[in-house]
């Protein structure tokens, strides 16, 4: 059976003075964002979005109940909250909607208990949950101790595909957006499924992605921690697409792309085997989205590239291979000539003789005549 993606959005901003809770920034752009990536054809790939903006807690439990009664196993489902959470003196947490009344929560408000026993009585085995409200960590998902709440929430937490994101801890206030801006978390939920959280580059972004790029963007100073319960034994959730090709369909595009130019001429021999030397490079060291290399390798394998064009810029993105010259002989000084010692004043004619050599000795035996 195909699968098919369904998504809900609450965003409840518009709380009356009655309600005890003051009006919010965000949820309204928080839903209207998320919308826009799930419907996109290149990122979220969602076949249906609902989105429930402002609506009465009694509306929005409905809601949340025909989605999960009405999905099969093989269905995804993203139910997603942005708005008020507030706990009870028991750390029971309550979803607030506009016609909720702080001082009757269990009354008039959205039952965090309600939502895990309808998720664990759902058959649609991926579920995700995303909370972007105060006290989110409250929700009971293998938290309580309640033995009938804690059932629920193992049978829950082992449906095999249902997960829950808390934008912080039970005792913990999630940051609403300023005017005109998204929450902290949705921010980096709409970016991570726009392709930032995809991590080993592989085209998909998955549940277990999202949420290790939540807190690693959420760690960084924001006072908020991301939590995550309801692990999926039997794999991961596919919550969207990163608008990139896998890199070994990237490289098998441009294989066929680059033997069609080899037959026609049009790339030299030379050309592809730096090429294929290249993807070697890839599968031994993966991918480098730095490398002006990898750049044309994807604008091969989408044919929005000549091989002119190619060719010249592969040229550009290798650095020449330097020659490796000799090293310059050493310099070898000149031999100098050896110093004179120094001779005392009254040796001077002694060594003016020796200077002089046999020509002085010559002009001396000569005054004195031949030899006998």
């Amino acid at each position: 059976m195909n699968e098919k993606r369904h998504a809900l959005l609450i965003g409840n901003q518009n709380y009356p003075e009655a309600s005890g809770f003051a009006p919010l920034n965000s949820p309204h752009n928080d839903v209207m964002a998320l919308e826009a990536v799930l419907k996109d054809p290149d990122y979220g790939r969602f076949d249906e979005v609902t989105v429930l903006l402002d609506k009465p807690y009694e509306d929005t439990l409905i809601a949340i109940q025909q989605a999960l009664r009405s999905k099969s196993k093989n269905d995804v489902l993203l139910i997603y909250y942005s708005g008020h959470g507030k706990t009870d003196d028991n750390n029971d947490l309550y979803l607030a909607a506009p016609n909720t009344r702080s001082e009757n929560l269990e009354i008039t408000s959205v039952e965090a208990r309600k939502v895990a026993k309808m998720m664990g009585d759902s058959h649609a085995e991926k579920t995700v949950l995303v909370l972007d409200c105060c006290h989110a960590g409250a929700f009971p998902a293998g938290f309580k101790s309640d033995d009938a709440v804690q059932a629920q929430a193992d049978r829950y937490a082992n449906s095999g595909g249902s997960y829950v994101l808390m934008a912080c801890g039970a005792y913990e206030l999630a940051r609403d957006g300023e005017k005109g801006e998204l929450s902290l978390l949705t921010q980096h939920i709409v970016d991570g499924i726009g392709g930032a959280a995809d991590a080993d580059k592989d085209g998909v972004v998955t549940v277990n992605e999202l949420t290790r790029y939540l807190d690693e963007k959420m760690s960084r100073g924001s006072g908020q921690k991301i939590n995550q319960s309801g692990q999926n034994r039997r794999g991961d959730i596919v919550l969207g697409w990163s608008g990139r090709m896998q890199v070994k369909d990237v490289v098998q595009q441009a294989r066929i792309a680059l033997h069609e130019w080899s037959m026609s001429n049009a790339i030299s021999d030379q050309d592809q085997a730096d090429v294929l030397k290249y993807f070697g490079h890839l599968r031994d060291n993966g991918v480098d989205e730095t490398d002006p290399r990898w750049d044309l390798i994807q604008r091969v394998s989408k044919k929005s590239i000549g091989s002119g064009d190619f060719v010249s810029g592969w040229l550009r993105a290798v650095p020449p291979v330097q020659a490796t010259l000799p090293p310059d002989p050493p310099v070898i000084p000149p031999l100098e000539t050896p110093m004179k010692p120094e001779i005392a004043p009254e040796r001077a004619h002694e060594q003016e003789f020796v200077d002089a050599g046999p020509a002085v000795l010559d002009s001396v035996r000569g005054s004195e005549g031949p030899a006998p």
